[in-house]
């Protein structure tokens, strides 16, 4: 269900060392949570903490393939900055 796009950009978060100040979900709760969003009609998800954007990443692709959005709130503007740059 994930395109080749966004399992690259997966793959490459999962290769790198975790840095400060957050640390990412496990990529098996990553798919934990991709199935929780990924049946449900017009999802709406809110996330506390982008950290990376990894999890943000799973969800988007969750809620995808029915409808729905993610808002993801992160307090740290360096870890926003980061996240939209890298993911």
């Amino acid at each position: 269900m994930l395109d080749d796009r966004v399992r690259s950009v997966l793959e490459r978060l999962e290769a790198e060392e975790q840095r400060p100040p957050g640390v990412a979900v496990a990529p098996a709760t990553a798919r934990f949570l991709f199935s929780i969003v990924a049946p449900q009609t017009d999802c709406e998800v809110l996330e506390i903490g982008a950290g990376r954007g990894y999890s943000t990443i799973w969800l988007a692709a969750g809620v995808r393939h029915l409808g729905g959005r993610v808002l993801s709130l992160e307090r740290d503007s360096d870890c926003g900055r980061r996240a939209r740059r890298d993911g």
